[in-house]
């Protein structure tokens, strides 16, 4: 009978541990790269995955990792009433290859399309009720 010895099973467990679950989702988003004395960098682009502590994407261009970014997700199910939400987020960009990002989620909050108009409009310009930006291939 062969034995695991302990140094083998911790990197088994490191290997195979995720801070959450990750589910594939393709949903639109925009963000921000707060500066301070200048306007955001904004862009857009689309989820890879999502999970409870963050967001890979692609987006339309290469980010700096380690930045604080806001981000607004299409959410793929309407309020009650049907108008379209968003999630939006703060964190880091903790990790980056080509124009994949991985954010690591600091604050979110579910909101209606109006409110993130009126609520974060230095980071995101107004917008139609068809929602956010198209995605980027």
């Amino acid at each position: 009978m062969s034995r695991i010895t302990a140094s083998a099973l911790r990197q088994f467990r490191a290997a195979d541990r995720r801070r959450a679950t990750r589910y594939d989702l393709r949903l639109n988003i925009q963000y921000a790269l707060p500066r301070l004395g200048a306007a955001p960098v904004t862009g857009t682009g689309e989820s890879v995955n999502v999970s409870s502590s963050g967001v890979l994407f692609r987006s339309n261009s290469k980010l700096p990792k380690g930045d604080l970014i806001v981000a607004a997700v299409d959410w793929p199910v309407a309020a009650p009433d049907n108008e379209p939400l968003c999630l939006v987020l703060t964190g880091y960009v903790v990790r980056t290859k080509g124009a994949v990002a991985a954010i690591s989620m600091r604050t979110h909050q579910l909101v209606r399309l109006h409110q993130l108009d009126k609520r974060y409009e230095v980071f995101f310009p107004q917008k139609s009720d068809s929602g956010l930006e198209p995605s980027v291939d």
